[in-house]
């Protein structure tokens, strides 16, 4: 963490970490909607458990 912190010009590391904490929830809900778009395409292909 610190290299990118570097990198990106901050002059402590707990600036980075907020970018990084910002981004990572950024992903889980990303992925989250992913998740719920493929379940429900899965659905309509007739893809699932009880395939």
């Amino acid at each position: 963490m610190e290299s990118v912190s570097k990198i990106l010009g901050h002059n402590n590391n707990q600036t980075a970490q907020i970018y990084a904490r910002i981004t990572n929830k950024k992903i889980e809900h990303d992925m989250e909607q992913f998740a719920d778009k493929l379940g429900k395409f899965n659905t309509a292909m007739g893809i699932g458990e009880n395939s």
